[in-house]
């Protein structure tokens, strides 16, 4: 068995020290033997060990450049590697190094476009590539490393990526909680600070109505109901047309209808749009408007984060652009106190990096419980991990439920592993069905074609909300595919297929934006005569 395997799997299950001490001391029984072992989460990536790495922190505010500099950077080195949270960030990023004549190849879960005699790749961090060196590496949004869901992916790319410079962009609150990590590593560390390029200006008071509304702005609502709601009632006043960006909509949907509005010569001069702005996209926003600063998270309705407020008030006024000062406001007057208090706060330093056990991890775990099924050891592993307080064990509950949903199919562990972290939202029911069916078409005949579940002539312009829904589910169901097909190519061949049909979702989603707008749902239909705020409170 693997030395490094079984390093792996000690390094996941250690208990506190002391100090800065993170010790592990697990017994195994291997082949028949035990083995004492005590590692560390930096001692999993070897070939980053044996580099003494530069590592710089570039933290500062929405549009202070620095993840500018750091690019800056990649783009003059020899060969490079960006992980960015978003596809769209990757997107980017590999067409700015096209356009620099610096050959550059994308790969992310769904996509991979490799361009000849290419030496730097931009990916999603979840692809980031630990086992090939570099000479430079950029990991933007590195704040994110405390995420519940997806920090796990972020610690991976800072420990594991052997590159002898690596640059890390993101919020201040991450730079203890860096220097803690790094302290054990090797690495040379410094942290370089970037201020506003331009000024972030809180309204003095809340906009009194959508008559107000003016080129530029830029209006926040956390649901879909409440973004096409605003988009109708800022259109019925007949000066303005508005984009909107929200997470559901495909990625090269909220592409376009960032273009549009950022586009002067078009008739769409305002964005209504989710916290999906925060990043990724590049916008000519004059004004951000929260309607509400509240959410609901999937578990429940909350408040916003300062970090969250900041992230989201800070894409108003853009460096170069056509409004380079920005304002911020919001249309509850109670809001407006808790917008100034949050631009002027200090956000809480970070305290913990998420961790999962990888495929390799589990494999041995299921070799010491061979009874177990996939999801009772995925249930055990998250009850019995111990870990120190710099890490914690990011949250899988999307996982357990994936891992619920194929626990009848007979699956070999990797496969089942991957199905069960594959890109399916399970709380979408066409989604999580699609799941279901790609697995059981698998498990039967180890084969899957797309037209055993979908049918493409089926595809068309929605013409109601409701339809607008489904294809967004139908677009995700194909996404899954995609993703499924780079990781069982022989088993889904039909990608290339689901790839077109990807973007035929996308186009028809977009015509439906543009051409047929928003339908009022029939449950509003008594409802008119309630203003703008009595509806954003019901809908709470």
């Amino acid at each position: 068995m693997s030395t490094i395997l079984v390093r792996n799997l000690a390094a996941i299950l250690f208990s506190s020290g002391s100090g800065h001490e993170l010790r592990t001391s697990c017994v195994w029984r291997i082949n028949h033997g035990y083995c004492l072992l005590k590692r560390r989460p930096h001692t999993w990536y070897p070939l980053a060990r044996k580099k003494k790495r530069s590592v710089f922190l570039h933290v500062g505010p929405t549009n202070s450049g620095k993840t500018y500099h750091a690019l800056k950077q990649l783009e003059l080195s020899s060969s490079g590697i960006y992980c960015g949270p978003l596809r769209l960030l990757a997107w980017e990023v590999a067409e700015r190094l096209n356009k620099a004549n610096v050959p550059c190849s994308l790969i992310t879960g769904q996509e991979r476009e490799e361009i000849d005699g290419a030496k730097h790749v931009a990916m999603t961090v979840e692809m980031a590539d630990v086992s090939c060196e570099y000479k430079c590496a950029v990991i933007d949004e590195i704040q994110m490393i405390a995420c519940k869901t997806r920090g796990f992916s972020f610690t991976r790319a800072l420990l594991g990526i052997p590159a002898d410079e690596l640059h890390l962009c993101g919020e201040p609150a991450v730079v203890s909680l860096i220097q803690e990590m790094l302290s054990v590593t090797g690495d040379i560390m410094q942290v370089e600070y970037y201020k506003r390029l331009s000024p972030l200006i809180p309204s003095e008071r809340p906009l009194d109505s959508f008559s107000e509304i003016r080129t530029g702005d830029c209006v926040v609502a956390f649901s879909r109901q409440n973004i096409y709601y605003i988009k109708k009632k800022i259109e019925a006043k007949g000066e303005h047309l508005c984009s909107i960006v929200y997470g559901s909509l495909p990625p090269e949907t909220r592409t376009r209808q960032a273009k549009i509005f950022n586009d002067s010569t078009t008739e769409f001069d305002v964005l209504v749009a989710s916290d999906a702005i925060g990043m990724g996209l590049n916008l000519n926003i004059r004004r951000i408007i929260f309607s509400t600063l509240k959410k609901y998270d999937g578990i429940g309705t909350r408040d916003l984060t300062i970090p969250e407020i900041k992230q989201i008030a800070g894409r108003a006024g853009r460096y170069g652009s056509l409004f380079p000062n920005g304002e911020v406001t919001c249309m509850l007057e109670e809001d407006l106190c808790k917008i100034h208090s949050a631009l002027k706060a200090t956000s809480s330093c970070l305290k913990a990096a998420g961790l999962f056990p990888t495929f390799d991890i589990l494999a041995l775990y299921s070799r010491q419980h061979p009874k177990c099924t996939f999801y009772s050891l995925l249930e055990q592993f998250v009850e019995k991990a111990k870990l120190s307080s710099h890490y914690f064990l990011s949250d899988c509950e999307s996982i357990m439920n994936a891992a619920a949903m194929v626990e009848d199919l007979p699956l070999g562990l990797h496969e089942r592993y991957i199905f069960c972290i594959s890109p399916v939202d399970v709380k979408d029911d066409i989604s999580a069905q699609g799941l279901i069916q790609f697995a059981e078409a698998y498990a039967k005949k180890g084969l899957v074609h797309l037209h055993q579940i979908f049918t493409p002539e089926t595809l068309r312009v929605p013409k109601s909300y409701e339809e607008l829904m489904e294809l967004e589910s139908i677009f995700k169901v194909l996404d899954l595919y995609v993703w499924l097909g780079f990781h069982f190519k022989e088993s889904f061949p039909d990608y290339e297929v689901a790839s077109s049909q990807k973007a035929l979702c996308a186009m028809l989603i977009e015509e439906y934006l543009e051409r047929l707008g928003w339908k009022k749902h029939k449950r509003r239909s008594n409802q008119s005569k309630i203003s703008f705020k009595q509806k954003l409170l019901l809908q709470m």
